[in-house]
């Protein structure tokens, strides 16, 4: 008899079971700029929440850009891709585009290309910006980028909102330390029209010995963390799997 249980992979908006809240949730927050933090055990569907709403809001006109921070071991490389996607999202031709990408993201200083072949955007960082200043490892590039994108958010018409989803927020912390969760925090605490969504996994029971499942919601130990929430779950889940 064939598994109907499947893991390791996204599933659809339609193939989600009992998930409309929480995907509600995610969308109303892109839309209305505002601050999210998922948290919860991998493999209890936090990613195909993000992705379902991903899918829908897009479809309902908004902007969103989602990542998963573990497919970038160095957050430099995280921020090429969101300037990238940020080109790819820009309404208009390739110049204008570009110009606007350079101007929203100045601090970055990005080498913009363009494949027409293959109608891909590809953004390489210059020499500037908060990390040249020493503030940690790439943390003070990804701020930069944050602050590039609600440039570019506050450009857009009130009916095309920007998101920003992030998908295991807990490796920034890692690669960035613990002064990251500053600098992103006081960054888009300024943020009014860019919605951020960002997930973290619990992976092990605290030092107390009790279940990671203990700040669920009843619903399959994913709970949620709304507006400045959101950064002291993130650091203090990772705390708990030192």
């Amino acid at each position: 008899m064939e598994n109907p249980f499947e893991f390791g992979r996204e599933l659809g908006a339609d193939e989600l079971v009992d998930r409309q809240e929480e995907v509600a949730e995610v969308i109303r927050v892109i839309k209305s700029g505002e601050k999210l933090f998922v948290i919860g055990p991998r493999r209890y569907g936090k990613t195909s929440i993000l992705k379902a709403a991903d899918d829908r809001a897009a479809r309902e006109g908004a902007v969103v850009l989602r990542y998963n921070a573990e497919s970038y071991p160095m957050l430099d490389q995280l921020v090429a891709v969101i300037v990238a996607d940020a080109a790819r999202a820009m309404r208009g031709g390739v110049e204008r585009a570009g110009e606007q990408i350079r101007k929203f993201f100045s601090k970055l200083r990005p080498e913009l290309n363009f494949n027409v072949t293959e109608s891909s955007w590809t953004a390489t960082l210059g020499v500037g910006g908060n990390a040249a200043k020493g503030e940690g490892v790439g943390v003070g590039l990804l701020v930069d980028a944050l602050d590039g994108l609600e440039k570019l958010a506050v450009a857009q018409p009130a009916d095309r909102p920007v998101g920003l989803v992030i998908d295991e927020f807990q490796r920034i912390i890692e690669i960035g330390g613990q002064d990251a969760e500053r600098q992103i925090r006081s960054a888009i605490q300024r943020h009014k029209r860019t919605g951020y969504v960002f997930a973290g996994s619990k992976t092990r029971s605290s030092p107390s010995g009790s279940s990671s499942c203990h700040e669920s919601s009843g619903d399959g130990c994913a709970s949620v963390k709304k507006q400045n929430e959101f950064i002291a779950a993130a650091t203090n889940s990772l705390n708990r799997l030192d």
